[in-house]
Parts: structure tokens; sequence; C-alpha cells
């Protein structure tokens, strides 16, 4: 009796609950692997825009190069 049950429970539980892992926690990482992605390229395109350049924003295309 008690065989049967460990080997059921071996054989439908465990992977079932392995795939619920999974499909539970790939999405989450992805979605943090997007955040990291945006931060990091929102970090290296910070440039100065026309209201930090000047008052008359003449000498805008030199800090964008």
């Amino acid at each position: 009796m008690i065989h049967s049950l460990i080997n059921f429970v071996i054989s439908i539980w465990v992977p079932l609950v392995c795939a619920l892992v999974i499909v539970a926690v790939l999405p989450l990482v992805a979605g943090y692997i997007v955040l990291m992605e945006r931060k990091v390229m929102a970090d290296m395109q910070a440039r100065l825009g026309p209201m930090r350049v000047g008052r008359t924003a003449s000498s805008n295309p030199l800090p964008t190069l």
C-alpha cells in the first residue's frame, strides 16, 4: 500500500510540480532580464537635453555626440 502510494507520488506529482515551478519562474526571470536590460540601456543613453544645455539651446548638438 505504502509502496504504491510513493510510486504514485513520484510518477505523477513530482513532474507536475516541476512543470508548475518552471512555468511560474521562467516568466519572472524573463521579466527581470528585460527590466535590467532597459535600465542599462537608459543609463547608457543618458545625455543632456535642451533644458540642461543652455539658455538658448544653441549648443544642444554638442552633448549628444
